[in-house]
């Protein structure tokens, strides 16, 4: 236990803080899995040449349309509320 709080000590300088860890969206708890999977595929289908940036785009605006856009205004109002 005093290592792994000595390790913990030692790595609190290099944290990268997440700033939306407090945040809630109850569209990221329902729909997260579903909603990145598509863009995930889009990115190695990219990476690989499958599909060119305008198919990839296209990913990206399926995500924001199917709840990528009311993740971001949940977790807006949520941040604004914690202001």
């Amino acid at each position: 236990v005093n290592l792994a709080n000595e390790k913990i000590a030692e790595n609190e300088a290099y944290a990268v803080i997440n700033p939306a860890q407090s945040l809630t969206s109850e569209t990221y708890d329902k729909s997260w899995s579903s909603l990145i999977e598509g863009v995930a595929d889009a990115y190695y289908q990219y990476m690989t040449g499958e599909i060119d940036m305008d198919g990839f785009d296209q990913a990206v605006e399926t995500f924001r349309k199917n709840g990528g856009d009311q993740i971001i205004e949940e977790y807006t109002a949520d941040y604004q509320a914690q202001q």
